[in-house]
């Protein structure tokens, strides 16, 4: 009987657990293995600390991150995807009944998986948005940051570039970079 709850529990927490893209078995390319083993402990979950996984894109980094998030629910976990663009969206527009619901589900999440980081330019007030949600919301919980732009890229794209190192640096705060190569 308790097998059967546990079992309704994380299916309710699998449903709640915004929109993980699917996960097929991968090889992993470009990584070492043992980075994604040491990720699948949580430590970094529990500490409430971030990942960064930085690669070129075809190289699996949204399955990975997917894949680490649903061993989070697994393991009791409350995870939420999205794109930056739905991120920032929901962030502008929190008054709206669906941005409402969306931003109370990511307050409630322990773990947020923010795909497609600086892969597009940002501007400034956007910059600056996700600087204070994602201070604010990492204090009690926990970040994937996928991003297919080096670190050092990042400033290129920048229209001010003393925010997007603040910027930088509040992501690399607390957080592991696992790099595909």
């Amino acid at each position: 009987m308790n097998f059967m709850k546990e079992k309704r529990k994380l299916k309710k927490q699998n449903r709640l657990s915004s929109y993980l893209p699917g996960v097929k078995d991968i090889e992993f390319q470009g990584i070492d293995k043992w980075n994604i083993e040491d990720a699948l402990k949580f430590d970094w979950l529990r500490e409430n600390r971030n990942l960064l996984l930085i690669g070129k894109c075809g190289k699996c980094i949204t399955t990975v991150a997917a894949k680490i998030g649903f061993a989070a629910i697994d393991n009791g976990y409350k995870v939420y995807y999205l794109k930056i663009d739905e991120y920032l969206n929901i962030l502008k527009n929190k008054e709206g009944q669906k941005e409402k619901l969306a931003f109370a589900r990511m307050k409630d999440a322990n773990l947020i998986i923010l795909d497609g980081l600086m892969y597009l330019p940002i501007e400034v007030d956007d910059i600056l948005l996700l600087y204070r949600s994602i201070m604010n919301l990492s204090e009690s919980r926990s970040f994937i940051f996928i991003t297919n732009r080096r670190l050092e890229e990042w400033t290129n794209n920048a229209s001010d570039l003393h925010v997007m190192e603040t910027f930088k640096d509040r992501i690399m705060n607390r957080s592991k970079q696992i790099i595909f190569k």
